[in-house]
């Protein structure tokens, strides 16, 4: 008795499933026209066309990167879920209908963007309007993340904005330019070692083949005091030349992180005292005079 519009699903004969639309008019006296109309084939389409729809909508959202579609009034329409999982901060944000602009200068506002300069929305607008790629460097609860945004346009004047996320490959590159930099200051400090263990091996080398003719050309007439002085530093040079080739050797243990660290005790006097000693010789042939104004030995370091 209403003026009632249902559509009714039922089997034909055959068992095959069939829609109706049934309409009901009243008549002038007081009769009912009830008009079956068909509709199966429209109900199949729509069917199709909602499982078509599922189907894209899963695709949509088992995508990587994050992906969202603007209208050509930079409004949007629709995203998927990594949309919001490659940018958190987006989640409270995102609604049909609010525009491109508008997201920008909220996420600006909360600090989202690191490092942004105040031209920041302006820039990321003007990449986005001129489909320019962009890397963004993002803020959120989750921590810190790198993002590189892409942009299409559609054939309908719209935008697809496409993030991915690239904070694992920007964290590999920094971790290659740490050791770039640390190869590169490693070897220049091995060169820089070499160079200057190429001196520090001729100075105690001098000090032997110095005193040595010396004793060798003072045979018989050098005192016995000067003799056992001048073989002590003989001795002291030689030693030193061997802690110098130690050294050598233990630049090829430290790159090959072999090193064993040794704690020793040093008397700075005397150490000093034995380089003056060593070049002593050499220093009078050039009428250089060293004086040592250390003075009486502390006690030692370690």
């Amino acid at each position: 008795g209403a003026n009632w519009t249902p559509t009714l699903c039922f089997l034909d004969p055959d068992g095959r499933e069939r829609w109706a639309l049934l309409q009901h008019y009243r008549a002038r006296d007081g009769g009912t026209f009830l008009v079956r109309t068909d509709i199966t084939e429209r109900k199949r389409a729509e069917q199709e066309l909602a499982s078509a729809r599922q189907l894209l909508r899963t695709a949509f959202d088992s995508m990587d990167d994050g992906i969202a579609l603007y209208d050509k009034d930079e409004r949007l329409v629709l995203w998927n879920v990594n949309y919001t999982r490659n940018f958190p901060t987006l989640r409270g944000i995102l609604k049909l209908g609010i525009t491109f602009p508008e997201i920008v200068r909220v996420l600006a506002a909360q600090q989202s963007y690191v490092g942004a300069a105040e031209d920041f929305v302006d820039k990321r607008l003007q990449k986005f309007r001129a489909l320019e790629t962009i890397e963004l460097h993002v803020r959120d609860s989750e921590g810190v993340h790198w993002l590189v945004a892409r942009h299409h346009r559609t054939r309908d004047g719209g935008t697809i904005l496409v993030l991915t996320e690239i904070t694992d490959r920007v964290t590999a590159m920094r971790e290659i330019e740490r050791a770039r930099i640390a190869a590169e200051a490693a070897s220049a400090a091995k060169t820089k070692f070499l160079a200057s263990m190429s001196h520090e091996l001729r100075t105690p080398l001098n000090a032997i083949l110095g005193f040595a003719q010396m004793l060798e050309i003072g045979a018989g007439k050098i005192t016995e005091a000067k003799n056992r002085e001048y073989l002590a530093i003989v001795l002291k040079s030689g030693q030193h030349l061997l802690d110098l080739v130690a050294h050598i050797l233990d630049l090829a243990m430290i790159e090959s992180r072999e090193i064993e660290m040794r704690v020793l005790a040093l008397s700075p006097a005397k150490t000093a005292q034995e380089c003056v000693d060593m070049v002593r010789e050499e220093a009078k042939r050039r009428g250089v005079e060293i004086v040592n104004r250390i003075g009486a030995p502390g006690p030692d370091i370690r």
